[in-house]
């Protein structure tokens, strides 16, 4: 079964999301590829695997994900482990995200974000009432979600750690987990997120770029002004 709803989401972002790569990158493609729609037709190319991947993962019956869910949580957390160590990790800007060789590289932390995803719905799906309960109901996957957003903060990518964290919240809350103990949760969070984005520069730039983005337009304050 599938959702019409989401696919039709889905559709609606991809149309827009490919118009505006056309339509941004035209100019920039034919300058550097003599061709304007290179880009455009390699986002192309990414949107058919990803529509043949979403088409195994609707075929797929939910017992295949609740086999795969441990295996693949273990096999996320080595890559996410194994990007910290030097010489197999691959670094660019400063930070260990990378697995792989140039130009077959991917980024372990996404993996994370679909796999923690798997974890959460399996393991909440068995709990039952005792979400009610702190100690055996949201503690266990909480200590799951610190071990993963730790590693995610070392690499630094404190951008996935942040949305690993909405993630685990969110579906605490969808799951049934009680509004007191994962709100004491998010606000005994909040020191240690506040810590790290003062502890970096650059992220005190990012946070308050919306103030005037128009005075570093080409670095802290470009994501906003594409958007407008």
């Amino acid at each position: 079964h599938m959702d019409r709803w989401m696919l039709f989401s889905l559709a609606v972002l991809l149309a827009i999301g490919i118009t505006m790569v056309l339509n941004t990158t035209y100019l920039f493609s034919q300058e550097r590829f003599g061709d304007g729609t290179y880009l455009f037709r390699k986002q192309l190319v990414a949107i058919g695997l990803g529509l043949v991947g979403l088409s195994v993962a609707v075929l797929l019956p939910p017992s295949v994900y609740r086999r795969l869910t441990g295996p693949l949580l273990v096999v996320t957390l080595i890559a996410m482990v194994l990007v910290l160590i030097p010489g197999v990790g691959v670094v660019r800007g400063g930070s260990h995200r990378w697995l792989g060789v140039s130009p077959f590289v991917f980024q372990p932390s996404e993996l994370a974000k679909v796999t923690f995803v798997l974890y959460l719905a399996y393991t909440l799906s068995q709990k039952g009432d005792r979400l009610k309960q702190f100690v055996p109901g949201i503690l266990p996957p909480l200590l799951v979600a610190s071990v993963f957003i730790a590693l995610l903060l070392a690499e630094p990518d404190f951008g996935s750690a942040f949305i690993l964290s909405v993630i685990t919240m969110a579906m605490l809350f969808v799951a049934g987990g009680r509004v007191m103990h994962i709100a004491c949760v998010a606000l005994a969070a909040l020191p240690v997120g506040a810590f790290f984005i003062m502890s970096a520069d650059y992220r005190m730039k990012r946070l308050l770029a919306f103030m005037d983005p128009w005075s570093d337009p080409t670095n802290t304050g470009f994501q906003i002004i594409q958007s407008w």
